[in-house]
């Protein structure tokens, strides 16, 4: 009886600590082939959603490792043409945890999806409940 006890107190205890630790995910899909492909490049795919609410996230901004800002749309999706290589992708939306996807290796003429689910701020959060 006293080892429940004691085991039950031990996860109430690390059950906070955990939320707290909470991170923005992603998931990179398969290759698949691009429909009319341009010599040379490929496509990046997806959408972001908030990780609690599973609601999609509008105005969310991706920093593609060319120099460019790609917006996703009000349903959360975004696409755009890379040169085949490797890239880098920085996610963000205000309110919520930046995600930094390095190495998404683009092949010419095949496109990668990738679902991203974005962390809420701890401050953000706390917001929301007052």
């Amino acid at each position: 009886m006293n080892k429940y006890i004691l085991l039950l107190s031990a996860l109430i205890m690390i059950t906070p600590v955990a939320l707290a630790q909470e991170e923005s995910k992603y998931h990179i899909g398969r290759e698949t082939a691009v429909e009319n492909p341009v010599p040379g490049e490929g496509m990046i795919k997806g959408s972001v959603h908030s990780l609690h609410h599973l609601g999609h996230l509008a105005e969310t901004e991706i920093d593609v490792t060319d120099g460019r800002q790609v917006e996703v749309d009000k349903h959360g999706r975004f696409e755009f043409e890379v040169d085949a290589g490797t890239h880098k992708i920085i996610v963000s939306h205000k309110g919520y945890k930046d995600l930094i996807i390095d190495k998404i290796v683009i092949t010419e003429g095949k496109e990668v999806h990738i679902n991203i689910a974005l962390a809420p701020i701890e401050e953000e959060k706390k917001k929301k409940k007052n």
